[in-house]
């Protein structure tokens, strides 16, 4: 039994009986979501009923026993069953399984950080944590989110140029005359909605600008070039909202000797995979550029108007009149929720998963009106008949 106090001061009874992590997805992000959804499983309150489902590489629902066994991805998925969703619950060739009382999404990339699952789970009267379908379009989609995220909004940004694949392919030379009429090199080329540093190029004259487009262009069906910050510190922090306001976490100064890549995140010990037992060093020369990242974090989260945990990883450039901090990107469903920023805050692993998941489930809650009594059927029945 979870009790929640609104921005009211209302108090609310939560009965948590059946919360199920939903990850996988058709999605180059597939693998690690695996991995943050096993991690978060071993992390949920007691008292909880959790439930894992599996959504396949062809975006398929399944569950069962073995999904609790990292070996059951790495020899091939087989031995689970399909399930489906209606009317707040999940079912099985037409027999429910059990009432849903929330989801907590760890699909990284795909249907679940670009709003598709959040929209789903809707339809059907189930919370997800997370930002909703807008919310999670918009900041999946890095134009957008640059788009947005303007000076004049307070969020200074680099310059950029963003182009469609259809565009390029028609006529290469002009898109890459483009690119160069606005940015200078070097330039750092994106897919545009993908997350992991997946497909991120960097260019310094026209052959490996080629060469990055064509890259990114195997991955989605829109490219962002954008302005290289030369020498930039990076730095990571994460939010989170509940009846109490927006909640921020500590920052985390990123040691890298070039961009953060793939393979720097996941598969050479870095930050994305490593068990953080101690706090994030925060610096007193560092206090005024946290100060200014924890500003812009919050500012933005209200902007798109989030939910759940979201990891914003920005860039700083110093310089002669003093720092420049840039937010890079917005991470909706961040690697293992960015658990370790919140440990350093003194914020559980097991209590940031209770504390989103009935932030959803009280947001769900809200009552809002969804019918409109009308003649307009009787009167224009002649448009029909």
């Amino acid at each position: 039994m979870l009790w929640y106090v609104t921005p009211t001061c209302c108090v609310i009874c939560i009965h948590m009986k059946n919360v199920l992590i939903v990850f996988g997805g058709r999605s180059v992000e597939h693998d690690i979501s695996i991995l943050t959804a096993l991690h978060a499983y071993k992390h949920t309150p007691e008292g909880w009923c959790v439930r894992l489902v599996y959504l396949t590489r062809d975006n398929v629902f399944v569950t069962g026993r073995r999904l609790a066994d990292l070996d059951f991805y790495i020899n091939g998925v087989r031995g689970a069953r399909e399930v489906h969703f209606s009317h707040g619950a999940m079912f099985r060739r037409g027999k429910k399984i059990c009432d849903v009382d929330a989801v907590l999404n760890c699909c990284h990339g795909g249907v679940g950080e670009g709003g598709e699952l959040a929209a789903f789970f809707r339809v059907h009267d189930i919370p997800t944590t997370g930002p909703n379908m807008v919310s999670a379009a918009n900041l999946m989609c890095k134009t957008t989110t640059r788009r947005v995220l303007t000076a004049a909004n307070g969020f200074p940004q680099p310059q950029f140029h963003s182009f469609s694949v259809a565009d390029y392919e028609k006529s290469p030379d002009s898109v890459v005359s483009a690119i160069e009429s606005v940015l200078p090199y070097p330039v750092i080329v994106k897919p545009n909605a993908l997350g992991s540093s997946i497909g991120i190029s960097t260019a310094t004259n026209r052959d490996e600008l080629v060469r990055a487009v064509d890259l990114a262009a195997t991955l989605d069906g829109r490219i962002i070039a954008e302005e290289l910050i030369a020498d930039p510190i990076e730095i990571n922090c994460a939010a989170y909202r509940d009846g109490t306001g927006v909640h921020l976490s500590k920052c985390m100064v990123i040691e890298k000797d070039a961009v953060y890549d793939f393979e720097q995140k996941y598969l050479a010990g870095g930050t994305a995979t490593h068990k953080k037992g101690g706090a994030p060093t925060e610096a007193p020369e560092m206090s005024a550029i946290f100060d200014e990242i924890r500003r812009q974090l919050r500012d933005a989260y209200e902007l798109f108007d989030v939910s759940g945990v979201v990891r914003a990883d920005f860039l700083v450039k110093m310089g002669d009149d003093g720092p420049t901090v840039y937010l890079n990107e917005v991470n909706t469903v961040p690697g293992f929720l960015s658990y370790h920023l919140w440990l350093a805050a003194g914020v559980s692993y097991t209590s940031l998963i209770e504390r989103v998941v009935t932030q959803a489930i009280t947001e769900s809650r809200a009552t809002k009106t969804t019918s409109f009594t009308s003649g307009v059927l009787a009167k224009n029945r002649s448009l029909v008949d």
